[in-house]
């Protein structure tokens, strides 16, 4: 009996193959600290972890979602808005707002990506305290 060979389309041969749809993944843009903000970061100080969504290109603006170690997966939904940021540089500044318009401590979050997109660094003042984290990229995803 003579065997028909079979093809399978790339998602679905993917799919049967348990790598998903990894073709179809683009590379990460690590152009500007904006666009290497976007993903899923771990706070190394406190396993907390953060989730940044793309932003919209008209109004720099996106959503940050926040899930605390310790919370029973309890998910905080922020929006965040990209500030002042040099493009080639790693610095940049965002705004982080509350679901009530508040802001979370001060108003300006500076935050420090590294070139190859692995880690980052928050500073921000919350009263007379200087806040400072080191965060880790874990991967792509946006949402918890």
């Amino acid at each position: 009996m003579r065997r028909t060979p079979c093809y399978l389309p790339l998602p679905l041969l993917c799919l049967a193959l348990g790598i998903g749809s990894l073709a179809a993944q683009r590379p990460r843009d690590l152009s500007t600290p904006a666009t290497r903000l976007v993903g899923h970061w771990l706070n190394l100080s406190d396993s907390t972890h953060l989730y940044f969504g793309p932003t919209d290109p008209t109004t720099h603006t996106g959503t940050v979602r926040q899930r605390a170690a310790g919370s029973g997966g309890r998910v905080v939904r922020f929006r965040y808005t990209i500030g002042p940021q040099a493009p080639v540089g790693e610095q940049i500044a965002v705004e982080i707002v509350s679901s009530d318009g508040a802001h979370w401590c001060e108003r300006y979050h500076r935050f420090r990506v590294a070139p190859d997109g692995q880690a980052m660094t928050r500073s921000f003042l919350c009263g007379d305290i200087m806040v400072q984290q080191i965060f880790r990229y874990l991967d792509a995803r946006t949402v918890p």
